[in-house]
């Protein structure tokens, strides 16, 4: 079955409405330089408790592909700490960990690996969640909690950090799908979780309570209008598409 993308359609039609939850659309990126840029916003410079969920089918495998960070690489202070990072670990070809975690002081890192074991071509859900009362992270695949990785330091700083989506530092890029990220800062219960994940299918966060980004990687309230990824939640932290065309916007979704 051909994929098309959306600069072979017509019109521009397809887009949902504001009224009506259409999941019609992901980022393809390329693992070589694509990615999307957010930028520094307050609501997201976030030290406390936080969850992240995406959805995610791998391409191929990219030793440290980060699908998600906050952070400056580039400022090796405090103020350019990692406040959250969510990586992909390749071992002998096999996607088979996760890294989580965060920086504190003056770049010390307080990053876990978490075993799971990924397949390429695949969707999964996944949801990473910071409890600073527990001292841990905790990820989950498509609802279900692995063994919670536990810190030592909160993190702290992040100034002048920057939400950067499929790019880890200046060069490292995702290769694969990305769809319907979004950022709370709160801890999400594990039924919270299983409720995000919907059995698969992705579902309208946009009412969810202490949302304070939301993606959803091709679909917007209007017209799409590359290269822009429109944040549907209260913030209006919109992303920029970088590096990439309006065919990277394609119809391989969850």
């Amino acid at each position: 079955m051909k994929i098309l993308k959306l600069g072979q359609m017509l019109g521009g039609s397809n887009a949902p409405s504001a009224a009506e939850f259409t999941n019609a659309y992901s980022l393809d990126f390329d693992g070589v330089d694509d990615y999307v840029a957010v930028g520094n916003n307050s609501a997201l410079t976030i030290t406390d408790d936080i969850t992240i969920s995406a959805w995610i089918n791998i391409s191929s495998f990219v030793d440290n592909a980060s699908i998600l960070e906050y952070a400056l690489p580039s400022n090796e202070t405090e103020a350019g700490n990692f406040l959250y990072r969510i990586t992909l670990e390749n071992s002998g070809g096999i996607g088979n960990d996760i890294k989580l975690g965060h920086e504190y002081g003056s770049g010390s890192n307080q990053f876990g690996t978490i075993d799971v074991d990924l397949s390429t071509g695949i969707w999964y859900h996944l949801a990473a969640v910071r409890d600073i009362s527990e001292n841990s992270w905790t990820l989950y695949v498509n609802g279900v909690a692995k063994t919670p990785y536990t810190y030592t330091n909160q993190a702290t700083g992040g100034d002048l950090s920057e939400l950067q989506i499929a790019r880890a530092g200046t060069t490292v890029s995702y290769n694969g799908n990305i769809d319907e990220i979004s950022i709370f800062n709160s801890v999400k219960s594990t039924a919270d979780i299983v409720s995000i994940y919907n059995s698969g299918t992705p579902t309208d966060l946009s009412g969810e309570s202490n949302l304070v980004g939301y993606w959803r990687n091709g679909d917007t309230a209007g017209a799409s209008v590359y290269p822009t990824i429109e944040d549907y939640s209260s913030n209006s932290n919109d992303g920029t598409m970088t590096n990439m065309d309006s065919g990277d916007i394609v119809t391989v979704v969850p």
